[in-house]
């Protein structure tokens, strides 16, 4: 009888142990659950964030590009006509020299200088001509890959 007893007492036991190990499933797998979904909200926000952040920088890329394609194009038609009008002044300085008219030192100083600014907005055109060479190229081929 004695085996009986304790057959039954093992089982009730056992019985019990089963209960109290549902119940912490039960109790378990929501909280599993909320710090797995926690877990992948938090990946989801980190990546919707980088998205959010290569969106911008490509949109500011872009910017950046069209505000040098723009500032290139505004360099090269100011020193065009900064070097057309310095030139027509030197022109009347020479053409008044050839005739005959003695020029004053004054005259000769800013004939030298309009010389020197000619050279020197030619240079600045020229430069700013690259820079809207390199621009363009870019827009064609695309952006360039590190």
């Amino acid at each position: 009888m004695n085996t009986t007893k304790q057959w039954v007492v093992a089982n009730k036991v056992k019985t019990a142990l089963g209960l109290i190990a549902a119940l912490a499933a039960v109790v378990v797998m929501p909280v599993s659950y909320v710090t797995w979904a926690s877990a992948q909200t938090a990946e989801q926000i980190k990546e919707a964030g980088l998205i959010q952040q290569g969106r911008e920088d490509v949109i500011h890329s872009a910017q950046n590009k069209a505000l040098e394609d723009q500032r290139a194009r505004h360099d090269y038609d100011f020193y065009e006509i900064r070097v057309a009008q310095a030139e027509e002044e030197l022109i009347q300085l020479e053409e008044e020299a050839d005739s005959g008219v003695q020029l004053t030192a004054t005259q000769q100083r800013k004939m030298r200088r309009l010389e020197q600014q000619v050279e020197d907005f030619q240079g600045k055109q020229d430069e700013a001509l690259d820079q809207l060479s390199i621009t363009e190229h870019e827009h064609e081929t695309g952006p360039e890959t590190n």
